[in-house]
């Protein structure tokens, strides 16, 4: 019986420890830092943290390429960033990066103490690859939560009826998952994920809030989809953001659109405006097709035809009806068919 309970105690421990690896909070600086922790202070070392020479989630800008973010634990770049004071490795003096080194507000524990970053290629010798979220793309991977709502339109006779209550995913055809992609970016951050169906060509938008905890709106066995994340500012596997709703909605360097001032809804929606439906009057399509009917007995159909062109002309000037000769008929049919309304 004592074994037993020793081995449900190793299991749950086993099981704990897995969780705490694969929990981790993101915070990132565009052009600058981008650093994931497994706990959300700063002041010391998270107790989650391996032990021994180890590389941490940290990566920097390059000196030489602005817009390219080095150092990662994945050691593709030769090396790894490690705390210098709380690390053993033994090559940590020898890695010394006057870029990082200077690097102040960084969301690490070095920017409250003098446990600065160092560059470690003895790191790497025991490289662990840690999932810390936010893939650009993920194949066979559909985001299930947090969908971006919009405005619905409806032309109803002469008036446009636009909805902005929240009904139905924001959704755009597209050609390939990287149109979905762009159409996510272009937003500045109000979107945080999309999700592309690759069989119906129908790409789904996720709010900011699709950053945090994103492991558990993931599911990996839809194989017509393609997902991805574009959090900017901050991101975590599991559990709550690093940061406001406010700051994830700030968007990227050099957006141009203006975002919800407020920081209280991930939608479209400004937080100060009413929930309601509006109509707006709009010019009428003068050369739209009419509906005649065709045929007979139970062979009649009804189908849509050019209107006549318009004969009401004053010094060349088309005052009434269709005159786009493109889109109307010359002349009217000698059989007078009776109009019918289209389905």
């Amino acid at each position: 019986m004592v074994r037993i309970q020793n081995l449900i105690i190793l299991q749950l421990v086993a099981v704990t420890i897995a969780q705490l690896d694969d929990d981790f909070y993101c915070r990132a600086k565009e052009d600058k830092w981008a650093i994931c922790r497994r706990c959300l202070e700063t002041d010391k070392k998270c107790f989650q943290d391996p032990d021994g020479c180890h590389c941490e989630n940290v990566q920097v800008a390059d000196p030489k390429q602005n817009d390219k973010l080095i150092g990662g634990s994945d050691c593709k770049d030769g090396f790894c960033y490690i705390s210098v004071e709380s690390s053993n490795c033994s090559d940590k003096w020898d890695g010394y990066d006057p870029f990082a080194y200077t690097l102040e507000d960084y969301w690490h524990q070095g920017s409250t103490t003098d446990d600065k970053l160092f560059k470690s290629k003895v790191a790497c010798e025991k490289k662990e690859i840690f999932d810390t979220g936010n893939k650009e793309v993920m194949n066979g991977v559909q985001i299930l939560e947090d969908y971006l709502y919009g405005v619905t339109e409806i032309t109803e006779g002469g008036n446009l009826i636009v909805d902005s209550t929240p009904k139905e995913p924001l959704t755009v055809f597209a050609d390939d998952y990287t149109e979905c992609m762009e159409e996510c970016k272009d937003r500045c951050g109000i979107c945080g994920g999309w999700s592309f169906d690759e069989t119906e060509g129908i790409c789904y938008l996720h709010t900011a809030d699709a950053c945090c905890g994103q492991k558990a709106k993931q599911v990996a066995t839809n194989s017509n989809f393609v997902s991805g994340y574009f959090c900017i500012h901050c991101w975590s596997t599991k559990n709550q953001c690093p940061c406001s709703l406010k700051k994830r909605l700030s968007g990227q360097l050099g957006c141009s659109i203006a975002q919800n001032s407020g920081g209280e809804t991930p939608h479209y929606n400004n937080p100060t405006g009413k929930l309601q439906v509006h109509s707006t009057p709009i010019n009428e399509d003068k050369c739209k097709c009419e509906g005649k009917l065709f045929g007979k007995g139970r062979r009649k159909r009804c189908r849509c035809i050019k209107p006549q062109c318009s004969s009401d002309f004053d010094d060349g000037k088309c005052n009434s009806g269709c005159c786009d000769k493109r889109r109307c008929r010359e002349r009217a049919s000698k059989r007078q068919r009776q109009s019918c309304e289209l389905k």
